[in-house]
């Protein structure tokens, strides 16, 4: 569970920089609640300043939280239509 903590902080604290590094973005509609980008890990992980985010990276924890979100992510499009979908269709 700290594994999980730490990894999600640590991604937190990166984004904060890669969205501060940014340049602005074009003034968006007032409804819009979040606009940001990522560079891309592989982007992400060749930079040289990023030596501890590699480490870090190569965990087994690390590659079993990846495989985890994925997964739970790959459901988010049955959770959300289930009520439209006819009875008995598989997940």
């Amino acid at each position: 569970m700290k594994t999980l903590i730490s990894l999600l902080a640590l991604c937190g604290l990166l984004a904060g920089r890669v969205l501060a590094a940014a340049p602005a973005a074009p003034a968006q509609s007032a409804d819009l609640l979040l606009s940001c980008s990522f560079a891309g890990a592989p982007a992400v992980l060749a930079d040289t300043n990023a030596p501890r985010l590699q480490r870090l990276w190569a965990l087994p924890a690390s590659a079993d939280l990846r495989k985890r979100a994925v997964e739970q992510a790959a459901r988010l499009p049955y959770l959300g239509l289930r009520g439209q979908l006819p009875g008995g269709a598989a997940d």
